[in-house]
């Protein structure tokens, strides 16, 4: 942006309006001037900032702008620790399960029961205040549920009966299940091999 000075210029008493400003592109060596809406559209900006910029010149010292100051103030919210910690215990109650045939392609383990994370927030502040603790707003709760590899959607190529009854039995049910469960994986195996040679 370069500020341009008119022959003539009228200006209404105790008017604000900045200086006429003419707006450019370089190219190369080239320089082309274009209109402020052509300026403001390629870059997918609005008259704020420009008007930041003007004023900052104007404030300017030696022709030297500022320093940017956003994010550099101290009075940032900042959520407590133990609440966070709270929202990942209950993030880690949640029983889940991992993918079956997709197991050796990823470690990514899912939640059963067609949830959201607004269902699961909304319990989590239920839970809350049975127990009189504060609690994390939703934006740090989704936040910190994104740092966990947790899916709602199953995979298109996913769990079988046998395996989910045996993920969510108990240790007694598991133990009386045990033989039966692995030579279920043991064929699960030895099918991938046939599909495979079918391939």
């Amino acid at each position: 942006m370069e500020s341009i000075k008119p022959k003539y210029q009228y200006k209404r008493e105790n008017s604000n309006r900045m200086s006429n400003n003419a707006f450019y592109f370089h190219f190369g060596e080239n320089k082309i001037r274009v209109c402020k809406t052509y300026f403001k559209g390629t870059l997918a900006i609005t008259d704020r900032p420009i008007r930041t910029v003007l004023h900052k010149k104007q404030q300017a010292i030696s022709r030297m702008i500022s320093t940017d100051f956003r994010g550099k103030h101290n009075n940032h919210c900042k959520t407590d620790e133990v609440i966070k910690e709270g929202v990942r215990q209950h993030i880690n109650s949640i029983p889940r399960i991992e993918s079956h045939y997709c197991r050796k392609d990823t470690k990514r383990e899912y939640i059963e029961g067609g949830k959201t994370v607004a269902e699961i927030h909304r319990d989590y502040i239920q839970k809350c205040s049975e127990s009189n603790l504060p609690h994390a707003n939703y934006l740090m709760y989704f936040r910190i549920f994104n740092d966990f590899n947790i899916s709602f959607f199953q995979p298109k190529k996913d769990l079988c009966e046998d395996c989910v009854f045996y993920t969510n039995a108990s240790e007694e049910e598991k133990e009386k299940r045990k033989e039966k469960y692995e030579k279920h994986l043991v064929e699960k195996d030895l099918a991938r091999q046939e599909k495979d040679k079918d391939k």
